[in-house]
């Protein structure tokens, strides 16, 4: 693997990157940027604990999803069935996970005998790269934007963009960056698409919530400028781009078409079948 170097226009090996590596991760990040992204990663991390949205108990994480049975969690645990179905018994899968979170997903593929690498923005220790002290494998984690992907120069048989499609602003450039870095009869998987008919109080409920933070931390909500949402114009460009959806559960998104406000829920894939 070769990554676009933070600071100049060369592609260096991990190794040639080792004094960008620490706490398990390597941090791709400009020295132009890392003033403005540490205090914006401070608040975002004190309003996630003020909220209680982070896992604190260490005990959990080697399991998950599996030992955690909120809402959140199980759909989660729809996510990881969903992608062993699709890989079915392949092993040794070169795997990106775009928006890696807590890791929790790289842990459960390398135990299933694969080699992951996490892209992630947030570095806390139980909220962001930081967690892999947490777990038992090892996985490769970049500190970087998720939607440069086209600072890494690798092939993959599978990239996984974790339930964070929304928060994409070009949805045409990272999902063409994304194409490129398949390998020959790769996919994409994409889990957990909201998609709303009327958005209307998906909008409001991001305006709400960016006006808290700014009015806490004098900062947008998002690092990066984001609707945060899906909506039928969204749906529209997926099917457009050969993005086959699916439904998690078909007879709950018939239901929510008499509720246009309520999102109907999706997982996409794309195979790249034309290399």
């Amino acid at each position: 693997m070769k990554i676009l170097h933070p600071n100049n226009d060369q592609y260096c090996s991990l190794d040639e990157l080792k004094n960008y590596y620490s706490n398990g991760y390597y941090s791709i990040i400009s020295d132009d940027e890392k003033e403005k992204l540490n205090y914006f990663l401070n608040a975002f991390q004190d309003y996630r604990k003020t909220k209680n949205l982070i896992i604190t108990d260490n005990t959990l994480y080697k399991n998950l999803p599996f030992s955690i049975h909120t809402t959140e969690w199980k759909e989660r645990q729809k996510d990881v069935k969903i992608i062993d179905a699709t890989i079915g018994n392949k092993q040794n899968l070169e795997i990106l996970d775009v928006g890696s979170w807590n890791g929790w997903l790289c842990n459960y593929l390398t135990k299933k005998g694969h080699n992951l690498t996490g892209i992630n923005f947030f570095d806390d220790a139980f909220d962001g790269l930081k967690t892999n002290i947490h777990y038992n494998t090892k996985f490769t984690l970049l500190q970087m934007q998720a939607d440069e992907l086209y600072r890494i120069e690798k092939k993959f048989d599978l990239i996984i963009f974790n339930r964070n499609w929304a928060f994409f602003q070009n949805h045409d450039t990272v999902f063409n960056d994304a194409k490129k870095l398949l390998s020959t009869n790769g996919l994409i998987i994409f889990t957990g698409l909201a998609i709303y008919k009327n958005p209307t109080l998906i909008k409001q409920h991001f305006e709400s919530k960016n006006l808290e933070f700014k009015k806490r931390y004098n900062i947008p909500l998002f690092y990066n400028q984001s609707k945060g949402f899906l909506d039928y114009k969204d749906k529209k460009w997926l099917k457009k781009s050969d993005i086959k959806l699916n439904p998690y559960n078909r007879l709950k998104n018939i239901l929510k078409h008499y509720f246009p406000k309520r999102p109907k829920i999706y997982f996409g894939i794309y195979f790249n079948s034309n290399l």
